[in-house]
């Protein structure tokens, strides 16, 4: 219950709601998870990635590496292994979704990314979904 409570909070907090018909990623995901994407406003989502995921910087830039992850609907324009967080560094949304990463990391815990089927110039997918589990 628990679980749920956090995840549903999360997902509200992060603005991250809804996509119904989620396709080929819903067995992927928790149920309660999709029960939360429903209420997404766009209904189109990108990657959903669920394991570990290293977070680092280089030159002011954060990345994720993910680790022992499955990976389900990657976007097609992701060239490299690498994921990006969507939005500004300095908003509350992205210390949170950070914050979230960077405690999953210490502590050894899974997280699922979702993403938004959009990618940097580099080639990165954007990730606007960070659930813990």
């Amino acid at each position: 219950m628990r679980t749920i409570s956090l995840a549903l909070s999360l997902l509200f907090h992060l603005s991250v709601t809804a996509a119904a018909g989620i396709g080929s990623e819903s067995g992927f995901l928790d149920p309660e998870i999709q029960e939360a994407l429903k209420y997404r406003k766009t209904r189109a989502i990108g990657g959903v990635y669920r394991g570990k995921v290293r977070p680092f910087y280089v030159d002011g830039d954060l990345f994720l590496q993910p680790i022992d992850t499955k990976i389900s609907n990657r976007a097609s324009c992701a060239a490299r292994n690498l994921l990006r967080l969507d939005g500004e560094r300095t908003s509350i949304e992205f210390r949170n979704k950070f914050d979230i990463l960077l405690k999953s990391w210490v502590a050894d815990r899974e997280v699922v990314l979702i993403g938004k089927g959009t990618c940097s110039v580099q080639g990165d997918e954007i990730i606007f979904g960070v659930i813990p589990k």
